[in-house]
């Protein structure tokens, strides 16, 4: 068996995030980065047999906010991101993860079958992870949406309830990994 371990320094992982509520116009649609994060994977002849994920949610940035009446500063941000580590019980909870329980190949790549956690709540999922091959590494991506109330989260609201995030949150996931050595 060969593992390979990689992190935020290999490539990205984005939230983005969506506003409901008949104050919605008011709000942003946000993409946001997790910038700690590390990924470990298990070959075995060069398939995937067992795979995991670490995210530390105090790495938390917002890299772009869409719509709203004004554009986000510098304190709205760190606002936004104080507000995300109270809907995510990060203090109690500091960290958010997968760990894959079944990989099985598919045509452009792999279904992988696990459990999410966040917030101590874990929940069955299933991602679809795109591979394409370079020569020396493999290119992987993937893209999931995840509900807060399936984690029995309740997402940021305020003016009695007119503004809020929407429940559903789009994940998206790139990495550039090295082959290992033969």
């Amino acid at each position: 068996m060969t593992s390979l371990s990689f992190g935020a320094e290999s490539g990205r992982l984005l939230l983005r995030t969506g506003v409901e509520g008949r104050l919605a116009r008011l709000g942003h649609r946000m993409t946001i980065e997790l910038t700690d994060w590390t990924a470990r994977i298990e070959l075995k002849d060069e398939l995937p047999v067992r795979a995991e994920l670490t995210v530390k949610l105090s790495g938390f940035e917002v890299r772009k906010a869409e719509g709203g009446v004004t554009p986000l500063t510098r304190a709205d941000r760190a606002l936004v991101k104080s507000n995300a580590m109270r809907v995510l019980m990060a203090k109690s909870f500091p960290d958010a993860g997968f760990a894959a329980r079944q990989i099985t190949r598919v045509e452009s790549g792999f279904e992988v079958s696990g459990s999410a956690r966040i917030a101590g709540v874990s929940r069955e999922m299933t991602v679809n992870v795109a591979v394409s091959e370079e020569e020396s590494t493999w290119l992987l991506s993937g893209l999931t949406s995840i509900d807060h109330s399936d984690f029995g989260l309740r997402p940021y609201a305020q003016m009695l309830g007119g503004l809020r995030v929407s429940d559903r949150v789009d994940v998206e996931f790139e990495a550039e990994v090295p082959k290992p050595e033969s």
